[in-house]
């Protein structure tokens, strides 16, 4: 009997192999048909972003007004950049998809967004379309108008950038300033109320929570 139920068992393990040759081979299938779609849409993304093209240059008035600390910078957390119609839909052209801390500037031909080793993105003026704050940009929800969203047209294609601080004051004053700007204001406006050393605060209080 014991012989017998070996025997039967043999056969039934034998007669499983070409099961389960045909499950791996049907998951496998699933997997590679799944990363296959993920990268034919990350293709199809990139070459949607490369008709961008070159991102607005920094003028030099502004650069000086930088480097001379004529014009205010205020720490930030740079959210990243989207498209208008989905705000998950990140754009990966030229790092804007990448997050990080950020020196922002609000001058009156456009506003600074200095990502340090991400380089620096200029917002020009005649291209702002709208500031508001929101609860997220970039697929990063952050609460009730928790992010400054610039909303901007580059290249024919509408984009939202998001700027993140802990600190109500500082995205009120933001807000205030880049509408100010878009409405003619000053020809550099400092963030009144969010001074550096408060934004520096905020940025790294935040950095702990956002991680």
């Amino acid at each position: 009997m014991m012989i017998a139920a070996a025997e039967i068992s043999e056969q039934a393990q034998v007669s499983n192999w070409p099961m389960r040759i045909l499950l791996t081979v049907l998951t496998i299938a699933v997997i590679a048909g799944f990363f296959t779609l993920i990268i034919r849409s990350w293709r199809r993304r990139a070459a949607r972003q490369d008709q961008l093209g070159s991102l607005p240059d920094v003028p030099q008035e502004v650069t000086d007004a930088v480097e001379s600390g004529e014009l205010d910078l205020v720490e930030m957390r740079y959210i990243g950049t989207a498209s208008d119609v989905n705000w998950n839909d990140k754009i990966a052209y030229a790092g804007l998809s990448n997050r990080g801390f950020a020196e922002v500037g609000v001058h009156g031909q456009g506003v600074v967004i200095d990502r340090g080793v991400g380089g620096v993105l200029f917002i020009p003026r005649d291209s702002i379309v709208s500031v508001r704050l929101d609860k997220g940009v970039a697929g990063r929800a952050y609460g009730k108008d928790g992010v400054v969203a610039l909303r901007w047209v580059h290249s024919d294609q509408a984009l939202d950038t998001g700027l993140r601080s802990s600190s109500a004051d500082v995205r009120d004053a933001l807000q205030s300033q880049v509408e100010n700007m878009a409405q003619g204001g000053a020809r550099f406006t400092p963030l009144a109320g969010a001074n550096t050393a408060n934004a520096n605060t905020s940025a790294t209080t935040a950095s702990r929570d956002e991680e």
